[in-house]
Parts: structure tokens; sequence; C-alpha cells
């Protein structure tokens, strides 16, 4: 039997967290903006053009990567996920102050919205504004 590296360990374990971020944040959206059986399509179009920013950016592709996630914040600029997303690349791309931006925006974004929610999502958008 195979065991895995620490360095493969930590990459699984970060999968996992944005994975479960997703589920909750397709969750809370469901539970939200679902009114008389129509969905955002602004919002569903913007949280699949994180997945693909997220993707580019895992595979070091980063003009795409960022491509992706202005066209998500373009798309809606007021959710959470999507202002993640540019901060995330925006740091690849070496702009800390421009990441920090999207990350306080993120963070007010989550505050506002239901508890549940932020208690998923604040932890981790205050651990971004630490790096």
């Amino acid at each position: 039997m195979h065991s895995l590296s620490s360095s493969t360990k930590l990459m699984l374990k970060e999968q996992y967290h944005s994975a479960q971020t997703k589920l909750h944040t397709l969750h809370a959206v469901l539970r939200g903006r679902v009114f008389d059986g129509k969905f955002e399509m602004s919002l569903a179009a913007a949280l699949r053009k994180v997945q693909k920013a997220q993707n580019f950016l895992q595979a070091k592709q980063l003009a795409e990567a960022l491509r992706e996630a202005e066209g998500a914040v373009a798309l809606a600029p007021d959710a959470v996920q999507t202002q993640l997303a540019l901060g995330d690349v925006l740091r690849e791309l070496g702009q800390p102050t421009e990441a920090r931006s999207c990350y306080e925006k993120a963070l007010q974004l989550a505050k506002t919205i239901e508890p549940e929610f932020q208690i998923r999502s604040i932890p981790g958008i205050e651990e971004r504004l630490q790096r």
C-alpha cells in the first residue's frame, strides 16, 4: 500500500475544503435565491466562472484564471465566491494589495448573509487576509 506525501495530503485537504465550501455556497444560493422556481442565472453563470478560474489557477494558467475571475465578478459583484476567486488569482499574480481588496469585500459580504453560511465562510476569508 502506498502512503501519500505530505504535499499530496495537503493538496487533497485543500481540494476537499474547496469542494465543501462550494457545496455550502450552492446550498445558500439555492435557499436564498430561488423564488417561484426561478433561479438567478447571472449568479449561476458567475459560479461556473469561479470554478473555471479555480481550475486554471491550479493549472498555473494565470491569464485564463484572471479572465474567468474578472468575468465572475462582472456577473455577480456581490457574491462572496466571486470576490474570493478574484482575490486568489490576484494574489498568485503578485498583486497582494488588489487581492486584499477583494478579500475585504468578500468578508463584508459574508457578514451580511445568513448566520449558517457566515460560520463556514468567515474563517477562511480571514485566513486569506492574514497571508
